[in-house]
């Protein structure tokens, strides 16, 4: 018998990870419920259904908080690459631009080769 639970809790923890709340709640209140389950397990099931679970709102705001890093991180490479084409304007060599720049080698360097060819 405790093989099953254990499968149950498995499952209803797979189901709160795909964030299929609903299914995996009635699957631990089954579970609770169920006379053929020991006590520990019960009190493990209501402890996780109890659990606070985040909130579609919650959800967006990470949503938003998790576009507007991505939308960061894309600024700031285009920025890079404005910084790493004006510096190789003025003269400085790819190890300098790299140094400056905080870059990779392979960023630097692939830049570098564009700029040669607009040149």
């Amino acid at each position: 018998m405790y093989d099953s639970i254990d499968q149950l809790f498995t499952r209803a923890e797979s189901l709160l990870a795909a964030g299929m709340h609903r299914r995996a709640a009635r699957l631990l209140r089954d579970i609770a419920t169920s006379p053929e389950t020991p006590d520990s397990a019960r009190k493990r099931a209501w402890h996780m259904i109890g659990e606070p679970q985040i909130s579609a709102d919650e959800k967006r705001r990470l949503e938003k908080e998790k576009d507007l890093l991505a939308a960061q991180r894309r600024q700031q490479l285009m920025d890079d690459r404005q910084r790493v084409l004006a510096y190789f304007t003025q003269g400085y060599s790819t190890t300098e631009v790299q140094s400056m720049t905080g870059r990779s080698k392979a960023f630097v360097a692939a830049w570098h080769k564009k700029w040669e060819d607009i040149q």
